[in-house]
């Protein structure tokens, strides 16, 4: 079987469907992207694919806030990446990450979960 790759936010839309809060954005659709988000909240901006150590290199951005979400957006779409995750950011502990992996196989959907993961 041929491995096929999602994003991060439709892995998240099928693990939780309407509970996910994320959104997805494009160079071109950021602004009226950006323009739906709540004032009151700051966010996650990452890229939108499947890339380790994302925070280590450079393409995770916390706690930005509404009017930042752009700007944070421009050098990850400079770097040549299609799309950004954008969340609502959750302060918490960095103990309380966890690492969740799912692939899918011959056999069956391998899950993958480690007690330490996360940013770090």
């Amino acid at each position: 079987m041929a491995r096929v790759a999602i994003t991060e936010y439709a892995a998240k839309r099928l693990c939780f469907g309407d509970l996910y809060k994320g959104v997805t954005a494009t160079s071109t659709d950021i602004a009226a992207v950006v323009g739906g988000l709540t004032d009151e909240d700051t966010f996650v901006v990452k890229v939108d694919v499947g890339i380790k150590k994302r925070g280590k290199q450079g393409l995770l951005a916390v706690n930005v806030p509404k009017n930042k979400v752009i700007l944070a957006s421009e050098p990850l779409f400079e770097a040549g990446h299609e799309r950004v995750l954008i969340e609502p950011y959750v302060s918490h502990e960095t103990a309380g990450e966890r690492y969740l992996s799912i692939e899918l196989t011959r056999e069956g959907a391998r899950v993958l979960h480690a007690e330490q993961g996360g940013v770090e």
